[in-house]
């Protein structure tokens, strides 16, 4: 967050069962302890903002709309309350990408009658700054970015059930500050299939809207898995695909099979991943380019 201190924020739950009593604690890293942030039981994610306070967001019981809003330090309600409704059930909150004037994009989906993403930026008051937009892609595994400006980027997996199996291409959708799609989907150019699979493993944006994708790349026959990143812009690739160098660690749990991070400051670029050295041992590697 700048001049306010680097800030983690996590989450835990009193108790097992569907109707859960979410906490979340902060701690600005330079502290000597966390802090508890008394939010209303009923948020979700909470967001720690570049501008101070927090966003929470959470979907109903009966999941048929989403809501967010803006909270102070200690987790009070500082904005309106957004409801986003939908006729159709299962409507999920999912990810919040900020710019740096206090503004942000929510991304949220539904399930019925088929899987749709849908993007709205908000002002710093969590006011709407333009419509909401639609994805016309049968998406999966959506990460989201944004750029100081207000410029998002969404990577994700363009899922098709076909010959070799329910896979996909890897694409991005560029939005402007107002949260409008610029121009169409780009299919990043991801090594040939089939008998490949990608997952995108992180995003990030710089200040002049260019967006970097770390993607993984996984081949069964012969077996190999790595981490590849590239940096695109709205009218395609701004360079050459570039393997990282260290193995990320060998996808043996569906629900967590990569780990990496990206981030950008003016024009450098930090990418972070677990990986598995040659002696068998894990670590983190970290990288920075410049461009």
């Amino acid at each position: 967050r700048g001049a306010l201190g680097d800030i983690v924020t996590w989450s835990s739950y009193a108790s097992a069962g569907s109707d859960l009593n979410w906490r979340f604690d902060s701690r600005v890293l330079s502290a000597a302890a966390p802090a508890r942030v008394a939010t209303p039981p009923y948020v979700r994610q909470l967001f720690p903002r570049n501008v101070g306070g927090y966003l929470g967001t959470w979907s109903t019981m009966n999941g048929n709309a989403c809501s967010l809003a803006v909270f102070d330090a200690n987790g009070h309600l500082a904005s309106p309350t957004v409801r986003i409704e939908r006729t159709n059930p299962n409507i999920q909150c999912l990810q919040a990408a900020q710019a740096g004037d206090g503004s942000f994009t929510v991304d949220l989906f539904h399930t019925t009658p088929s899987r749709t993403y849908r993007l709205q930026r908000f002002g710093p008051t969590a006011q709407p700054l333009g419509p909401e937009t639609r994805l016309e892609a049968s998406a999966d595994l959506p990460i989201l970015a944004s750029a100081p400006d207000g410029r998002t980027a969404l990577a994700f997996v363009d899922f098709a059930n076909g010959p070799a199996g329910f896979t996909g291409p890897l694409r991005t959708q560029f939005f402007g500050a107002d949260g409008r799609p610029v121009g169409p989907p780009i299919t990043v150019n991801t090594p040939p299939r089939p008998a490949v699979t990608f997952a995108p493993a992180a995003v990030a944006m710089d200040r002049l809207g260019r967006e970097l994708i770390v993607w993984e790349f996984l081949a069964s026959n012969p077996p190999v898995e790595r981490y590849t990143f590239q940096l695109l812009t709205p009218a395609g690739a701004a360079q050459p695909m570039f393997l990282l160098g260290a193995e990320p660690l060998h996808a043996t749990d569906p629900a967590n099979p990569f780990c990496a991070a990206a981030a950008a400051a003016g024009r450098t670029w930090v990418v972070a991943w677990r990986a598995m050295q040659p002696d068998g041992t894990e670590a983190i590697f970290v990288r920075r380019f410049f461009s």
